[in-house]
């Protein structure tokens, strides 16, 4: 299994949010995997904070902010001052939710700029679905973390052996993310940010170091690569490398000779 996470991080972010009564919820840093948070983190603001309620929510619809809890924790009390941290929990997560909290009273440390903040003047930790009004910007000081099952991690090859129309490299899987990998490989285009709906070779499968073989390329084009990995999570990708192929021009050299004390200069390919 995977290390997951969700929420921007439970800091001192220099302002505040009053969030007494309020269901908010944190747009920016969604989850990353699939499985369970058994971890969560707040930072509060000014005075202890009551009855807080902490969970996942489906994220319906952006910019119009309609979500749905899918679960929840109750906390309690969380002092302020600090970051507090609860574990041993048990809150289930899908990939792209986002992290949402409730208090009757609280301050959550925020700031003025960053993604937009998600509000309502009730408790919608109940499992079902409502709009939600919307802070202009900010983020909001929580975050939680558990175990499941993420996109695999892997970086890519240096690109060698270039020629006009081929090339050399690869990758190196380094993590699974929980799930077994199923496909990995290179893909490459002439713009950057290739996927494997670009050309792409197909080169085994499982984590660990695999060799690449491009084709198919046009001579003095520049291309950009990445390598690929896909497990049940979909399909990641590591950094990317430009290259460009081989002009496969003609290289043209001079003879020089003298006749009658004059210079005649040929190209080697008259």
């Amino acid at each position: 299994m995977a290390t997951i996470n969700v929420g921007p991080g439970a800091v001192d972010l220099g302002s505040w949010f009053d969030v007494s009564g309020k269901t908010m919820i944190s747009v920016s840093n969604p989850c990353n995997g699939t499985g369970t948070l058994d971890s969560m983190s707040f930072y509060f603001y000014y005075q202890d904070a009551t009855d807080v309620k902490c969970g996942t929510f489906i994220t319906n619809d952006l910019p119009t902010y309609s979500f749905t809890n899918r679960d929840y924790e109750v906390i309690g009390n969380v002092s302020y001052g600090s970051k507090q941290t609860f574990t041993g929990l048990n809150c289930s997560v899908v990939v792209g939710d986002r992290l949402g909290v409730y208090t009757t009273s609280g301050y959550i440390e925020g700031t003025s700029s960053g993604s937009g903040v998600p509000y309502e003047n009730y408790d919608y930790f109940d499992g079902t679905t409502h709009y939600y009004y919307y802070s202009s910007s900010g983020l909001m000081g929580i975050e939680a973390s558990g175990t499941g099952t993420t996109v695999p991690t892997l970086t890519t090859t240096s690109v060698t052996n270039i020629t006009a129309t081929t090339a050399s490299s690869g990758g190196n899987i380094t993590d699974d993310g929980g799930a077994s990998v199923t496909a990995r490989g290179v893909c490459w285009n002439t713009s950057s940010s290739p996927t494997i709906a670009n050309s792409k070779t197909t080169d085994g499968t499982g984590v660990g170091s695999f060799t690449s073989s491009i084709t198919g390329l046009t001579q003095g084009n520049t291309y950009y690569v990445r390598s690929y990995a896909t497990n049940s999570m979909g399909t990641s990708y590591g950094n990317e490398i430009s290259f460009s192929s081989l002009s496969g021009k003609k290289i043209n050299t001079i003879i020089n000779a003298k006749w009658n004390n004059s210079t005649i200069t040929k190209w080697n390919n008259q």
